[in-house]
């Protein structure tokens, strides 16, 4: 079904609002700034659709090239767009606290299987919660769950074992569905803020039958996209023949034309209940996904673009602050951090401001952000990589062997030819920054962590979607993807090192 309020523009048109958006952002704030935004958004709705492990290259709005997701290309058509968005860690524990708490892992220190929400940070969802909203929360993802206090700030929290019965991790339950429409559809005269963190596409990539057929229909089955074949891929165990190659992507792309099919189920709802107009719609992800660019499939264990780049979508009511979020493509380089301080701003809401997120009103307003800090990404372990950007330039340390790496994305988007060598000039700076970075933000990290252990119950869990994780981890420094042990942080190296 399409929507009469999220129906496409015509290619003129999209091509028209290319250029405005282009120019939009080239111009001055002083020539023709938009409305101030601030606190313009209290009293809507707000609702966060998180699809997890989301690879922003396979969806058409992001330059995907098959029709995988026909609503929420709709959806950015008729918002605005964040076209270079990245997670603050490329696995779903770090980077969704990053997520509720506008804070970088280096501060969160939410990192590890075990760790838990640090009590002194105030998530997103207790802020509306403060200012008079209903919060409800919904997740399927064993990470994201009470145990860990992601519950936090929801007056309702409701998650959803995939494990339970005859249903898989690859669909949305339907009990979670039911659960997520009920709260859609509620006559609760409060706004409403509202999570829903849904499992697909992510591995194992096994969309239903009708799905599968639309880019797979000569596929026997579905064991390419299984997690006993991609786990050893997620290590660089095999090089991937290409006929298996297709089949994995066939099967991903089924599984994230599965999930688009799910936001448009929640669109035509919100449409019947007369609430779209009244609602901030947010649609993205918490990190992207390889296919086998670097050599390894999936996510974690890289701070590479395809592991980082994520689709960031924001559709407000028609008219909304005179139109001004309406077909926008934002082309500055933003992360996911930087979304709750965002949305603080936007609604008008109290408290403790975000220290290391940044929020995007001003780019949304039709300013620069000129000074903002740098783009940074950090993976778990070992040795962990630290990503630092700036523009086009991204440097990557890996501190395990103190190495460092220079990409210009630019001419480079995968992240092929490694500069540092050839360009020391232009990795300079950047390793600056990241070192004023770690000296800025390391003082205010949360100290210790909070941990819990992990039984088998909670191991088997996170095994059924590839992150294997034994006994001990929870005391180690662990990879998100099943290295047991791994060195801490290692010095930054001299310069020349």
């Amino acid at each position: 079904m399409e929507h009469a309020a999220l129906r496409p523009q015509s290619r003129a048109a999209a091509v028209g609002l290319g250029v405005l958006a282009a120019a939009t952002l080239l111009a001055p704030l002083s020539c023709g700034a938009r409305p101030a935004l601030t606190g313009s958004a209290r009293g809507l709705d707000v609702f966060v659709t998180l699809i997890d492990a989301a690879a922003a290259g396979r969806i058409g709005a992001f330059g995907g090239e098959r029709p995988t997701t026909p609503f929420i290309d709709q959806l950015a058509a008729a918002g605005t767009r964040f076209a270079r968005t990245s997670s603050a860690a490329p696995y779903t524990l770090a980077s969704v606290a990053s997520l509720f708490t506008g804070e970088h892992v280096d501060v969160h220190q939410v990192i590890h299987p075990g760790d838990v929400l640090p009590a002194v940070l105030e998530p997103l969802a207790g802020r509306f919660k403060d200012a008079g909203y209903r919060t409800f929360g919904a997740s399927a993802n064993a990470h994201i769950h009470a145990r860990y206090g992601f519950d936090r700030g929801f007056e309702t929290f409701e998650w959803f074992d995939p494990m339970v019965g005859a249903v898989p991790h690859h669909v949305v339950p339907d009990t979670m569905l039911a659960s997520i429409e009920r709260q859609l559809a509620s006559d609760d005269p409060r706004p409403a803020f509202v999570y829903a963190h849904l499992m697909p596409p992510h591995a194992p990539y096994d969309p239903p039958p009708a799905f599968r057929r639309l880019f797979a229909p000569d596929l026997a089955d579905g064991r390419a996209g299984s997690i006993e074949n991609l786990t050893p891929l997620s290590h660089g165990a095999r090089v991937v023949p290409p006929a298996e190659a297709r089949a994995i992507l066939d099967l991903y792309d089924g599984s994230l034309r599965y999930v688009d099919s799910v936001l448009a189920r929640f669109g035509a709802l919100l449409e019947r209940e007369q609430r779209l107009e009244r609602t901030l719609w947010i649609v993205l992800s918490d990190h992207g996904e390889a296919f086998g660019e670097h050599g390894l499939w999936q996510h974690s264990r890289l701070v590479v673009e395809t592991m980082l780049h994520v689709p960031l979508v924001l559709r407000a009511p028609r008219g909304f602050a005179g139109g001004s979020l309406e077909g926008r493509i934002i082309d500055a380089p933003v992360s996911l951090v930087d979304l709750a301080p965002t949305l603080v701003e936007l609604c008008g809401l109290e408290g403790r401001r975000a220290q290391s997120g940044v929020s995007l009103v001003p780019l949304l307003s039709g300013a620069r952000l000129d000074d903002r800090p740098p783009i940074v990404a950090r993976t778990a372990g070992p040795g962990p990589y630290t990503s630092v950007r700036r523009g086009d330039l991204k440097a990557i340390y890996h501190a395990g062997n103190r190495r460092w790496q220079l990409f210009d994305l630019g001419a480079d988007p995968l992240e092929q030819s490694d500069l540092a060598a050839s360009r020391p000039a232009d990795l300079a700076p950047l390793v600056t920054e990241l070192e004023t970075w770690w000296q800025r933000w390391r003082p205010y990290s949360v100290g210790v962590r909070e941990r819990v252990q992990l039984g088998a119950e909670e191991r088997a869990r996170l095994g059924a979607i590839g992150y294997f994780v034994a006994p001990t981890d929870v005391e180690s420094e662990g990879d998100a993807k099943g290295d047991a042990k791994a060195s801490g942080d290692a010095p930054m190296p001299a310069r020349g090192e």
